[in-house]
């Protein structure tokens, strides 16, 4: 075997040693830009779904007074015969319309925040991300 040969297959191994360094780096980056990608989303669907926990908080001990006030009123009502009975029932009535409302409104948004709508964002995302990835390389070829 001539030395030609010897370096020519020194050359080659060092080539698809470095194409297999590079997959390498290409897969790490990869996985780290799907990482970053859905930690992204997570956050923001977090933040989206900030006010409807709260909505859902509220409508929770709105709905506790109601059945509060709506015991109280019903213990006057028996105390005093019925007196303060129908302001008490009035009030924890609207108690928990309110309540309903809230929940109904909560529970619509977080479903918007929860439904795949929401997706095409994430995927938008991650299109973009591939094709700063694409970019770089390529410059980094051109080097």
């Amino acid at each position: 075997m001539s030395d030609a040969d010897k370096n020519g297959a020194s050359d080659q191994d060092e080539t698809l040693g470095t194409l297999f360094a590079r997959l390498v780096d290409d897969g790490t980056n990869l996985f780290r830009a799907e990482l970053n990608l859905y930690r992204q989303a997570a956050f923001r669907r977090v933040a989206q779904a900030r006010l409807p926990v709260i909505m859902i908080v509220v409508a929770v001990l709105l709905a506790q007074s109601s059945v509060t006030t709506i015991l109280v009123g019903c213990a006057f009502g028996l105390a005093h015969w019925l007196g303060p009975a129908g302001g008490g029932l009035a009030m924890g009535v609207i108690g928990f319309v309110i309540s309903g409302l809230l929940v109904r409104t909560a529970v619509s948004r977080l479903s918007q925040v929860l439904s795949k709508a929401n997706d095409k964002e994430a995927v938008a995302l991650q299109e973009r991300v591939v094709e700063e990835k694409v970019l770089q390389k390529k410059q980094e070829a051109e080097k």
